[in-house]
């Protein structure tokens, strides 16, 4: 397995959203639409990652740096890859980005049911800092919790 992670900027807004609407269940609410992701990639100190398997993005992940904290906003897999390593890719890669970019911590928000991405965190040292009730908001009026959790980069 050749992995590859680039850049991702405005100009992959496309491809992202593709990736995330196939990725995303819409039960949950979780998704952006391409608005959103262009928006986010014109903060400044936000960038995408693009994850590669030979020539085909699997993947992406979406983060930015405020001062010393770097939030990971969004990871998103293409369904029939998920299993392989390359959501962990993903976040090492945004990990890694986000120390060379100055940020000592990071934090994320993970529907709280979700227990894959939940476990994949936790497996790369996240731990459980908190939690929004209701943050999520599903395709038939249901409401879920968002777990916010945190890990230390340096």
């Amino acid at each position: 397995m050749s992995i590859r992670l680039a850049l991702a900027g405005p100009r992959d807004v496309t491809r992202m959203g593709r990736i995330m609407e196939t990725s995303f269940d819409p039960r949950f609410g979780e998704a952006w639409n391409a608005m959103q992701l262009a928006g986010a990639l014109g903060i400044a100190d936000t960038w995408g990652q693009l994850g590669f398997d030979k020539e085909d993005a699997f993947g992406f992940s979406l983060t930015r740096r405020v001062i010393d904290e770097a939030e990971l906003m969004l990871v998103a897999v293409l369904p029939g890859e998920r299993g392989r390593g390359l959501g962990r890719r993903l976040v090492e890669g945004a990990m890694h980005k986000a120390r060379q970019r100055g940020a000592h911590k990071m934090f994320l928000e993970v529907r709280d049911g979700n227990s894959a991405a939940f476990s994949l965190y936790e497996s790369l040292g996240f731990s459980e800092a908190g939690r929004r009730q209701n943050y999520y908001s599903g395709d038939m009026g249901e409401r879920f919790d968002a777990i916010t959790m945190r890990r230390d980069l340096i």
